[in-house]
């Protein structure tokens, strides 16, 4: 068994909640299943944001709120803002590390 995540990437890419990937994370390392996160795809988590097409906010549930605005309540526990950088600026990297685990051969 082996779980491989990864963000959606071109142009009509969707940003990915950080949460999904943690909690796919977290529970292949509670299983003994390696872990295997290829990218984040065209966004990336943004701890802070600026009112402009590239910064949007993302909800657990998956709706894209759009761009943040000033008095939007970004502080919402299930509210992530993300930053379309493009895959290759992306990276892969969750909570400083890269998780590219492969299973036994």
């Amino acid at each position: 068994m082996w779980v491989v995540a990864g963000g959606e990437s071109g142009p009509g890419a969707r940003p990915m909640h950080p949460a999904w990937v943690r909690s796919l994370r977290d529970q292949c390392v509670s299983a003994g299943v390696p872990y295997f996160m290829k990218q984040w795809g065209e966004w990336r988590p943004q701890p802070s944001y600026a009112t402009d097409d590239r910064h949007h906010v993302v909800m657990l549930d998956g709706r894209d709120r759009g761009t943040p605005w000033p008095g939007w309540h970004i502080d919402q526990p299930d509210a992530e803002v993300m930053e379309r950088v493009g895959k290759h600026n992306a990276g892969a990297e969750l909570d400083g590390r890269t998780w590219t685990e492969y299973p036994d051969a």
